[in-house]
């Protein structure tokens, strides 16, 4: 590949392997081969991938401005070797497809783009901010989030965390077949449906008539995180799915899941969002959480819609569902006592 790092590309046409480092301001279109971009689209800027071409952002393109563009007909690449968030706010449209191999991307642009968007190394996170008229392919060890919206279906072997903690994701399907799990943030006990940047609890509302494309099992993970600072027995906790499934059909597609439960702890050993976590079963006399779902009508900025909702109910130990019923019957022996 030839490098090229102080040119300002105003107009030009790359036909063969090239390192961008200088500054993009104009038009720039990859008509063959692979273009390493190292840099980000300024104002105005234009990048035209054509077929069988690729372009691929690198640790030096941190800001594709939102009053630029992408017509991407052939591959549109982010690998980055920073954690450090590259923010891509340009509309994408085109054939091709977006593949984020490595970095943190905000994708916040409206973006009509028809290819496949693929999420696919270890440590890779991909928020959907803006939205996507596709599908999603999410692979092992990487992360969807966002609060944005996908036309299309989620798939893969990775995990979907709604929201940028927490918040509201929206897409048309969820389908577990290659193993895809859930992340799920409750710091309430009620989500606000109506803001999906600040919804308390995370959500991902799934719009397709057929929610999920099979039942899920054993092999999807599904983690829920309760980042509060006090947590109860009898403690309902709504959030998660949300569908215009019946109640019923929403808990058959998602009951078999392997559920692991976390609880803000200081000192846990497991981090998710910032915070560490260790086990809820940790807290003396929770031993278990059921898993239940309830119809609901919510509305999410566009009006009431009817679905259902997953529920997570704390469930005390027997002891101590023993000792409160003492307690209750111990009481009441003493109004009796004190009304005769």
């Amino acid at each position: 590949a030839y490098e090229i790092s102080t040119r300002d590309w105003s107009s030009d046409v790359c036909s063969s392997d090239l390192i961008l480092n200088g500054t993009i301001s104009g038009s720039v279109t990859v008509n063959s081969g692979t273009t390493s971009i190292d840099t980000g689209l300024g104002a105005g800027a234009s990048l035209v991938v054509g077929s069988g071409a690729t372009a691929v952002f690198g640790d030096g393109a941190s800001v594709v401005s939102g009053s630029a563009s992408i017509l991407n007909n052939g591959g549109l690449v982010v690998d980055r070797t920073t954690n450090a968030l590259m923010q891509l706010a340009a509309p994408i449209s085109g054939s091709g497809g977006l593949t984020v191999s490595g970095g943190v991307v905000d994708l916040s642009g409206v973006n009509d783009y028809t290819g496949l968007t693929q999420v696919s190394n270890l440590g890779s996170l991909l928020k959907v901010n803006g939205s996507i008229a596709g599908d999603v392919q999410v692979g092992s060890g990487a992360m969807l989030g966002g609060s944005g919206a996908i036309a299309g279906v989620l798939s893969g072997a990775g995990i979907v965390s709604p929201g940028n903690s927490p918040g509201i994701l929206t897409a048309s399907q969820f389908d577990p077949t290659l193993g895809l799990g859930a992340a799920f943030e409750f710091t309430a006990l009620n989500p606000v449906y109506g803001s999906p940047t600040a919804s308390l609890n995370d959500v991902l509302r799934l719009t397709g008539s057929s929610a999920f494309a099979s039942n899920l099992t054993s092999s999807n993970a599904i983690d829920i995180y309760f980042n509060v600072d006090s947590i109860k027995m009898g403690d309902i906790f709504e959030g998660g799915f949300f569908t215009g499934l019946s109640a019923s059909n929403l808990l058959l597609a998602v009951q078999n899941a392997h559920f692991n439960y976390w609880v803000k702890n200081n000192s846990g050993g497991t981090l998710f969002g910032g915070n560490h976590y260790s086990s809820l079963f940790t807290v003396p006399g929770i031993t278990s959480v059921t898993f239940q779902t309830a119809a609901r009508t919510a509305d999410f900025g566009g009006g009431n819609v009817t679905g259902s909702v997953t529920q997570f109910v704390i469930v005390p130990e027997p002891g101590s569902l023993a000792l409160a019923g003492i307690g209750i019957a111990a009481a009441a022996w003493a109004y009796r006592r004190r009304r005769s």
